[in-house]
């Protein structure tokens, strides 16, 4: 009996600790997903305001807050002088700064009632800011891309795709957008991303030391050694879907199609890759994947579909497979912070 004890000990000791670390991971998977599945919205499908509005605000929580701000910044900035469609873009990069700042206070004041000794400090602000820059980088491109792209409206007129109030190719155009839009494209897309990898790889074989993971083991801690650079993989996905949504904006069964071609590449690597280092994880990705293709394949046919029947078919078809794979992740992210409530209670 006591063996038995011990046995049911030790396995549930492992299974806590398995699963009290995988919180971070899970919503870090969820968050990626409706970045993604987000992008069904642009294929012109009549639905609900309601189903539209969790996902963009999951996935792209900065624009939402556009329609708010554009009154306070236009206010801020009188016309003649800052234009309000580039004061966007810096406050879509302050944005994250201030949830950063406030975050930094609230642990500050957490050091200073704690009787705890905190001896990782450095690490958790990395980790947080490292957090907030993958959460909301999709934002900053969006926006930048759209501030470098132009539409044509009537004949031969092109304006900027992010304002059509303001016209392209002009000399206003080129200042701003050499000064300001495109190095801030360029530091998001490339330099960022880039020196992330070249800081795994350049410390590759120190990546299990436990320094490493404290400081960038938000990164890579839930793959395997030879998948430590699938988020960066991640993010060039999410880019690559973001550059095909503003450039084939107005063509929508193109748009879809190079879509389903981005997910199908990354998601085959993945299979073929196995990134992550539990099945478990890699199942999840699995269902994510399927998800998000099978959701933007039967957007498109909504969009080119007439017949209501189809519609309404498509329409719960897609619920179910979303609805199960919300299900699984939100079960996933609740045990997992359960079990971390119950390490803490323990203690």
């Amino acid at each position: 009996r006591m063996l038995r004890m011990n046995i049911l000990k030790i396995f549930s000791r492992s299974l806590i600790t398995q699963n009290r670390n995988l919180g971070a991971v899970y919503i870090k998977m969820f968050i990626n997903y409706f970045q993604i599945i987000s992008c069904v919205w642009t294929f012109e499908i009549k639905l609900p305001q309601e189903l539209l509005f969790f996902p963009d605000f999951v996935g792209s929580p900065i624009e939402q807050l556009f329609y708010s701000i554009d009154c306070f910044l236009a206010s801020s900035f009188p016309q003649g002088s800052f234009p309000v469609i580039y004061a966007k873009l810096l406050f879509i990069i302050i944005s994250p700064m201030v949830y950063l700042f406030i975050f930094l206070i609230l642990y500050l004041f957490y050091l200073c009632f704690s009787r705890k000794n905190v001896s990782h400090k450095g690490s958790i602000i990395i980790t947080s800011s490292l957090f907030i820059f993958l959460y909301l980088q999709p934002n900053v491109i969006n926006y930048a891309i759209s501030l470098l792209s132009c539409v044509e409206i009537g004949s031969g007129k092109f304006f900027i795709k992010a304002d059509t109030k303001y016209m392209c190719y002009t000399e206003f155009f080129y200042d701003y957008s050499l000064s300001l839009v495109l190095p801030i494209f360029l530091f998001f897309s490339v330099v960022f991303p880039l020196g992330l990898l070249l800081i795994l790889i350049i410390k590759r074989k120190d990546l299990n030391k436990s320094y490493m993971r404290l400081r960038l083991g938000f990164i890579y801690n839930e793959y395997t050694q030879k998948g430590f650079f699938w988020e960066i993989v991640k993010i060039l996905q999410r880019m690559s879907i973001i550059m095909i949504l503003n450039f084939f904006d107005r063509h929508t069964n193109l748009k879809a199609v190079l879509i389903l071609l981005v997910i199908t590449v990354f998601g085959m690597w993945a299979i073929f890759l196995k990134p992550y280092a539990s099945k478990e994880l890699d199942y999840i990705d699995r269902v994510s994947i399927m998800t998000c293709f099978f959701t933007i394949f039967l957007g498109l046919l909504l969009h080119n579909n007439i017949f209501n029947l189809i519609t309404y078919v498509g329409l719960l078809v897609a619920s179910i497979l979303n609805l199960y794979f919300i299900w699984i992740i939100i079960r996933k992210i609740s045990f997992s912070y359960y079990i971390r409530f119950l390490t803490l209670v323990d203690k």
